[in-house]
C-alpha cells in the first residue's frame, strides 16, 4: 500500500498518539487533531486520503457528525474515506444506514489494532 496522508480527529492525546505510532509504522503520514474541523477549507488544504473520526467530544457533545455531514455534503471532500472510530455504540446504531449508504466504514472502541488494519485495507483497497 502506498503512503497515505490519513486525518486523524480524536479529543484523546493517548489514542491520537497511539494513532501516530501505528500509522507511521503503516508506512503512512499522519495529520493529528484533537477536535472537529469544520471549515471545509482546512480539509481541503491538508488533502487527506482519509479520515479517521470520533463522534463524541469534550462534555459528550456529538460534533463528530456535523463534521461528518459537512464532509460527505461537499464535491470537494465527499469521496474521502471515513473511518468512524468511537465508543458510542447508541449514537453509531442509530445512523447505521446512513453510514452504510455512505461508505463509511465503523470501528468501535476499544479495538485491537489487528481491527484498525482492516479499517485501513478496507479503506483503501487495492
Amino acid at each position: 500500500m502506498l503512503m497515505k496522508r490519513i486525518l486523524v480527529v480524536n479529543d484523546s492525546v493517548e489514542l491520537l498518539e497511539m494513532m501516530k505510532t501505528l500509522l507511521q509504522l503503516q508506512g503512512h503520514e499522519p495529520i493529528l487533531r484533537c477536535y472537529p474541523l469544520l471549515k471545509l477549507e482546512e480539509i481541503e488544504d491538508m488533502k487527506p486520503d482519509l479520515i479517521i473520526l470520533d463522534i463524541l467530544f469534550g462534555n459528550q457533545l456529538p460534533i463528530g457528525w456535523i463534521m461528518l455531514d459537512l464532509l460527505k455534503l461537499s464535491p470537494s471532500t465527499a469521496a474521502i474515506p471515513v473511518i468512524i472510530c468511537t465508543a458510542a455504540v447508541k449514537e453509531v446504531l442509530e445512523r447505521q444506514d446512513i453510514l452504510a449508504a455512505q461508505g463509511v466504514i465503523v470501528l468501535l472502541k476499544p479495538f485491537f489494532v489487528d481491527d484498525m488494519l482492516d479499517a485501513l485495507k478496507r479503506a483503501f483497497p487495492a
